[in-house]
């Protein structure tokens, strides 16, 4: 008479489909991990990329008022420029002045535009 079997076939089938769903799991355990730490990554990285593009809005927006007031300035100097061609001109109109009738009108001339 053959011995008894100690152990079922389904025992070992239930056994390895246990080891299969274990060695299943642990592998989904560490691909969640290694996602997490990329994520992590990722996050870090984007924190880092919006720091930088805030300090470049920063500088572009300082950049911007600088060239505002450097209009406004060139502005102002167009201006003075302006009214120096006038007073030089008003200056030559009296020196080229012939007679005192001209001589007064032009100096009076020159006095509003000089002074």
């Amino acid at each position: 008479m053959p011995a008894a079997r100690r152990t079922s076939v389904w025992t070992w089938v239930f056994a390895t489909l246990s080891v299969l769903l274990l060695l299943g799991a642990g592998g989904l355990g560490y691909v969640y991990n290694e996602a997490r730490g990329t994520i992590a990554d990722q996050k870090s990285q984007i924190t880092n990329l919006q720091e930088t593009v805030d300090g470049h809005t920063k500088t572009i927006s300082d950049k911007d008022g600088v060239i505002r007031q450097r209009e406004q300035d060139i502005g102002d100097l167009e201006d003075d420029l302006n009214a120096e061609k006038a007073c030089s001109a008003a200056v030559r109109k009296t020196l080229q002045a012939t007679d005192e009738a001209a001589f007064n009108v032009a100096y009076d001339e020159m006095v509003a535009e000089c002074v």
